[in-house]
Parts: structure tokens; sequence; C-alpha cells
């Protein structure tokens, strides 16, 4: 790993072709995070450690939805289906947004994800963004939950039967 976790070899070069200079101050990206993203172990390590970290830590390992967004509270969240568990949509970011996996990353700078809003010109070569691929898919990809339960099943099962309960995460 690089500095501050960052991958190195070849997915390392692609997260250092993209060019993000166009997303500065943009949320459009953010309106289809929804889900849960598939990531590999070490990204999860680096979500949940962020995820401890936040203020509103309940100490779960479960973020919390930081709108108070839950099923039929009439709230209309514009995505293409349930929010993605570390979107805050009320301020419209992304809440582990420094750690967040690949396909994130990788939203608007490549062809099958394109830029919502048209501003992203430049595209990383297709070889480069191949190579990376070949290299991510390598690793086992879970989503947060899978892993969670991996790592801490007890603790998992709780804290998705209480947010079931209050009408939460699912």
């Amino acid at each position: 790993m690089g500095r501050m976790g960052e991958p190195e070899g070849p997915i390392g070069r692609l997260l250092a072709a993209l060019d993000l200079t166009p997303c500065d101050g943009c949320d459009l990206c953010g309106l289809r995070c929804t889900d849960e993203p598939p990531m590999t172990e070490h990204e999860f390590e680096l979500i949940r450690w962020t995820v401890k970290q936040m203020p509103r830590f309940d100490g779960t390992d479960v973020p919390l939805r930081w709108d108070g967004w839950a099923p039929g509270e009439g709230r209309h969240i514009a995505t293409w289906g349930k929010p993605c568990r570390f979107r805050d949509t009320g301020a419209g970011r992304c809440t582990v947004y420094a750690v967040r996996p690949l396909v994130c990353r990788l939203m608007g700078h490549v062809w099958w994800l394109p830029c919502p809003a048209d501003v992203v010109r430049v595209m990383p070569p297709r070889e480069l963004v191949s190579d990376a691929l070949d290299a991510y898919c390598a690793d086992g990809r879970r989503t947060y939950a899978a892993w969670l339960a991996l790592a801490q099943p007890e603790a998992a099962a709780t804290a998705l039967s209480q947010s079931r309960s209050k009408g939460g995460l699912e």
C-alpha cells in the first residue's frame, strides 16, 4: 500500500491518472449511490476505521443514516434504489469519500459509468483501466455488511436486527 492506504501497482496507477478537478464541488455522481458497493477486504477495513471515527458512531460498526431517512417517512430520494449506507443524502455527500471503494472512485471517469454532469472530458486509457480491474478482481469482494458479518458475526446480526426493527438499514 502507498501513502494513506492508497493501492500501488495497476490500481494505484489508475487512481493517479484520474483527474478529479472537474468534480470539485459537484455531487451528481452521488445520485447514483445505491445499495452497497462491493469492496475488497482492505477497502472494508479502511471504511470500517473511518466509520468508527464518525461523530455519530453508535458502537455497532454499522454506519447510521445521517439524514434520518427511513422507509415510510414520505421522503423520496432521487436515486435508482435504496441510498447507499454511506451516503449523507441530507448534505449531499459521501461520508467515506476519502476511502470509498474503487467502483465509487471510477464513477464518472470510465466509459461505462459516465459523468452525469458531462464535465469529465478525459478518461484514463482503457488498458490502464483493464489492468487495474484485473488486479482488483483478483481480490475477493463483498459488501460492507458481508465483510462485517465475517469479522463480527454476533455484532453484525445484532446491529442488523436492531436496524430492521427501527425501519432503517436492511
